[in-house]
């Protein structure tokens, strides 16, 4: 038998209650900080569009399964087979009623809003203290690369951040086959990375016969193979190869390390996409196999942080990464850390990634020919800021390696030093995992 002190004990409903009407309070905090800054925003470039994703968007919210059928659309034909229909179900009711600049906008905040009761239910679940979840619904309310991911850029990643919260939740919760079941949804919905999550599930936690282990399999190989297996057979009778399969964005914009190796090394296209694929798995991997090596039981906030640390080392050593992918695996952060390491990280460390992205693009929009709005972001840019922003491209793109790297390994770190023996969840009152 395992002593008390070798037994983790996960994190406590504060209360026994999730308290839903204090999260129906911060919902409308949370709706009106995202409305006000995309008023601001679209008052700055007088509604004008400065990015092309809101064409793709558009694409796919007027054609739901441009995709699954293979047919010829505006929408990016790579993106997951059912993602134009999650669009669609956030976006239409504001497309055709609102002009695209904010009914765009307006669709990427729905998915945020929707998303919300998930993430709260998930800060009262894994957070022992009020005070501490209080602080980090604040921080979630007011963190940039959630305001900067909706209300500027109109990004679909809130609706994989959804996924993912409700996965951790499940796994808090020890629906293991629930948590892998949405997973495989997510791979056809929302966002190929799922893959990752995805693996920790199947491979981490250790079934207790090989009927269980098969009915794993089955969930997580199930929607995938049903869904791309109706893509595959679209493209067949059409004769035409998987755009999934050749696939090969340039990455320049990326806000991973291979923007520098890249450009340091004067490698391909190709070499750099082929060698971050295998430094992005080998990497990805190794939370799970340091928790199987170390005979660490992968369930509850271990296999969470497992999840969250696999994630973000593939984000890390990638050569394709955008900067609202953060966005996905903001509530993991924000359960993962102490309270002072989790407010810093999601405000501060999580805000690089658009910095990233803000002076990659003031540099390129002083090259080309721009749409109106981006040309008055430059302008604002060189009226308020006078670095150069190639330098700082190159320091922003440090800062956040370095900040990864710390991440990752302290995640890593606690996954190595997880108890033998994990205790359940307490329904009511107990002792707290986390203050």
């Amino acid at each position: 038998m395992p002593r008390e002190a070798d037994i983790e004990p996960l994190p406590s409903e504060a209360a026994g209650a999730p308290r839903w009407a204090e999260g129906l309070e911060w919902l409308a905090a949370l709706a009106a900080v995202r409305i006000l800054v995309m008023l601001g925003i679209g008052w700055l470039t007088g509604g004008r569009h400065f990015t092309d994703d809101w064409v793709f968007e558009l694409g796919f919210i007027k054609d739901p399964f441009q995709i699954l059928m293979s047919r010829e659309g505006e929408g990016a034909p790579y993106q997951p087979p059912l993602a134009p229909f999650m669009s669609f179900l956030f976006g239409a009711p504001f497309v055709g009623l609102l002009p695209s600049f904010y009914a765009i906008r307006c669709f990427s905040i729905l998915g945020e809003l929707a998303a919300w009761p998930i993430v709260w239910r998930l800060l009262t679940t894994a957070v022992g203290s009020i005070r501490t979840q209080r602080l980090l619904a604040l921080t979630y309310v007011l963190m940039p690369v959630g305001w900067a991911t909706t209300s500027l850029f109109a990004e679909e990643e809130p609706i994989a951040m959804l996924c993912f919260a409700a996965i951790m939740l499940l796994v808090l919760k020890g629906r293991i086959k629930w948590a892998i079941l949405l997973a495989s949804i997510g791979v056809v919905t929302a966002k190929v990375y799922f893959l990752i999550p995805l693996l920790a599930l199947t491979a981490g936690p250790k079934p207790g016969s090989l009927k269980e282990w098969l009915r794993r399999l089955a969930l997580a190989v199930g929607p995938i193979a049903l869904v791309y297996g109706i893509v595959q057979f679209s493209l067949w009778q059409q004769h035409r190869a998987s755009p999934l399969m050749e696939f090969t964005p340039h990455g320049i914009h990326s806000t991973s390390i291979w923007v520098l190796i890249r450009a340091w090394l004067d490698l391909s296209l190709e070499s750099t996409k082929h060698l971050s694929m295998l430094t992005g798995f080998l990497t990805g991997i190794t939370p799970l196999v340091v928790a199987r090596v170390r005979r660490i039981p992968c369930e509850g906030m271990t296999l969470v942080r497992i999840m969250t640390a696999m994630i973000l080392f593939v984000f890390m050593w990638f050569y394709h990464c955008d900067p609202e992918y953060y966005l996905i695996v903001t509530p993991g952060i924000l359960i993962c850390f102490p309270p002072v390491a989790a407010v810093l990280i999601a405000v501060v460390g999580l805000a690089i990634p658009y910095a990233i992205n803000l002076f990659y693009g003031v540099a390129m929009a002083r090259e080309a020919a721009t749409e109106e709005g981006k040309t008055v972001i430059v302008h604002l840019y060189d009226r308020f800021v006078h670095w150069d922003p190639d330098t700082w491209h190159t320091i922003s793109l440090l800062a956040l390696c370095a900040l990864s790297l710390t991440i990752t390994l302290w995640l890593t770190l606690q996954v190595a030093r997880a108890p033998r023996s994990v205790r359940p969840i307490r329904r009511a009152g107990g002792a707290s995992g986390r203050s």
